[in-house]
């Protein structure tokens, strides 16, 4: 009975003396090297300590009130108080120890000047909460040099008109309608099969035409015409290629619809690669290609 009363007095001892290492409060004193330490105040910062307001009132607060003290420095002329209670003074304090120690929870002694401390906040906070890891923002980036004739560009990108077009290949003559950059739009006109087609061509969408001349033509807006500038933006982004859409009627495959890649070798000159399908005639091939050149005046 005397061992298992021993025992029993042994572990309520042993669960005490944890109890209490887990109540134990840490102190966290912040420096002004940026560094932390954490630990205990154990002498320096008395029981009661003195605080004359900016008012002149002097008053007398109890350390076990004190949630956190931030000493006055370079950029703080005076020291600040904040209690438990949830009360906010400032003012000068007085009866510290010129010197504060702290043991450390390494078991380590070290002595601070107060003019070297930042704050020290008392109990129930750790160094880790103290002081979070930094998240990382994302670096801004700066817009975009826009050139000045940008609107002007944009405006002649959109305006089209219709131009006189003969061609050797499967069209052979009408009108092709194009944008102030030069790149085709549409086109009607008659086919070497002798009937009639029309034409759906895809240049770059305006929005990635303006995105690609703010970052890589800022130097068109040098040219003093609207039409100079018109070609200097065309010849800088280096657009040539262009898919179409076509569809007809002819004498030779009766349904003409196709399409094909337009390829410019010049301000008035267009490659014309295509294919026109053949659904009607079981002896003819069901895909017929041509090669082709188109001319504007």
């Amino acid at each position: 009975m005397k061992r298992a009363a021993s025992a029993v007095w042994l572990c309520i001892l042993v669960i005490g003396a944890g109890a209490l290492g887990l109540a134990q409060q840490v102190d966290v004193i912040s420096l002004q090297d940026g560094s932390f330490i954490q630990g205990q105040v154990v002498a320096g910062f008395p029981p009661l300590v003195g605080l004359t307001l900016t008012s002149g009132e002097r008053v007398t607060i109890s350390r076990d009130n004190i949630q956190v003290v931030y000493f006055r420095g370079p950029q703080q002329e005076n020291d600040i108080v904040e209690t438990r209670d949830g009360n906010v003074m400032v003012g000068t304090l007085t009866g510290l120890a010129p010197l504060i120690t702290v043991e450390t929870q390494a078991g380590d002694m070290v002595t601070l000047n107060p003019e070297n401390i930042v704050y020290i906040r008392f109990g129930e906070v750790t160094l880790e909460e103290e002081t979070p890891p930094p998240t990382a923002q994302p670096t801004p980036q700066p817009p975009l040099p826009t050139p000045a004739c940008l609107p002007q560009l944009m405006e002649s990108y959109r305006a089209t008109s219709w131009r006189l077009t003969l061609g050797l290949g499967y069209f052979v003559g009408g009108l092709l309608e194009s944008n102030g950059f030069g790149y085709p739009v549409s086109a009607l006109g008659a086919t070497a099969t002798l009937g009639l087609c029309w034409r759906r061509y895809w240049p770059p969408h305006p929005l990635e035409v303006e995105r690609l001349l703010a970052e890589s033509c800022l130097e068109v807006c040098q040219e003093q015409e609207s039409t100079s500038q018109a070609r200097a933006a065309s010849e800088c982004l280096g657009i040539n290629r262009f898919f179409y859409l076509q569809l007809g009627v002819d004498f030779i495959t009766f349904f003409g619809g196709g399409g094909g890649l337009g390829i410019t070798i010049g301000r008035s000159a267009l490659l014309d690669l295509g294919f026109v399908i053949n659904p009607v005639f079981p002896w003819m091939p069901p895909v017929l290609p041509y090669l082709g050149v188109l001319v504007t005046f």
